[in-house]
């Protein structure tokens, strides 16, 4: 008695039964491929309220970004120059 091959389900591949396993855990949430508001070059698919919302955001992360890059600058500065005069002599260092 001989076996039959075992047949492959159409588009078995991780990535789609991952997304399979997604749909099945989640629901009917996402619909593939992409679903949702766009932004291209040419326009946008995104209501404007959203789009100034996701603006001010982006915004605000790269303003946070900046500053805590500043800010960890200045703490290897003071720590590499500690024994130097002009550092003694700040108010935050005397504490």
């Amino acid at each position: 008695m001989t076996r039959a091959a075992p047949t492959v389900p159409p588009r078995c591949s991780p990535s789609s039964l991952g997304q399979r396993a997604y749909h099945l855990f989640f629901g009917e949430l996402v619909e593939y491929p992409a679903s949702g508001a766009t932004i291209k070059f040419t326009g946008t698919s995104m209501h404007v309220s959203m789009q100034q919302a996701l603006l001010l955001m982006m915004l605000a992360c790269w303003f946070y970004v900046f500053a805590v890059t500043l800010m960890r600058v200045r703490s290897i500065i003071l720590e590499r120059e500690r024994k130097h005069q002009w550092v003694a002599e700040l108010e935050e260092v005397k504490l």
